[in-house]
């Protein structure tokens, strides 16, 4: 068991950063086009409205580098930066070191906005350390990524 004072904290990127090519971006617009003249085509004015927008978005966020946040795993909770996630609003949490190269912690969360945290464990994280840390307030249980998340990773994202 832990001690009161135990935590462990770690830096990890926000995203994996990959580099897109034009063709890349030309085939987001094309697919934008398309829909949105689908949408005005059926009548959905405002639908192709948020088509156009959501394409701009998509090509804004795969430009974005990452940056660096601070993890940390505490008495207190999981801490991303500043936002502090107290134990009572957290269900659960696993530890994912085979479905990608790099081990990832998912914790549940009570929020329906945002239903799991999914942090990498860099290399130099000793998972142990924060398994322990965890299991002296939250149940371990097996998680995987969301079906969206998985098709984000499979788009490039």
């Amino acid at each position: 068991m832990p001690d009161k004072d135990s935590s462990i904290s770690w830096q990890a990127a926000t995203h994996e950063y990959k580099e897109r090519s034009a063709d890349w971006f030309w085939g987001l617009g094309v697919a934008a086009l398309i829909g949105a003249v689908l949408a005005v085509f059926f009548g959905n004015l405002l639908l192709s409205v948020i088509i156009v927008l959501g394409g701009f978005m998509i090509g804004f966020l795969a430009i974005k580098e990452p940056r660096m946040c601070d993890i940390s795993v505490s008495s207190q909770g999981v801490r991303i930066d500043h936002s502090l996630y107290p134990y009572r609003s957290l269900k659960s949490f696993s530890i994912d070191d085979e479905s990608r190269e790099i081990p990832q912690l998912i914790v549940m969360t009570n929020s329906l906005l945002n239903p799991e945290l999914v942090l990498p464990l860099e290399e130099h994280v000793d998972q142990q350390k924060v398994r322990e840390i965890l299991l002296s307030k939250l149940p371990e249980e097996d998680h995987v990524e969301s079906p969206l998340a998985r098709i984000a990773d499979m788009l490039g994202f």
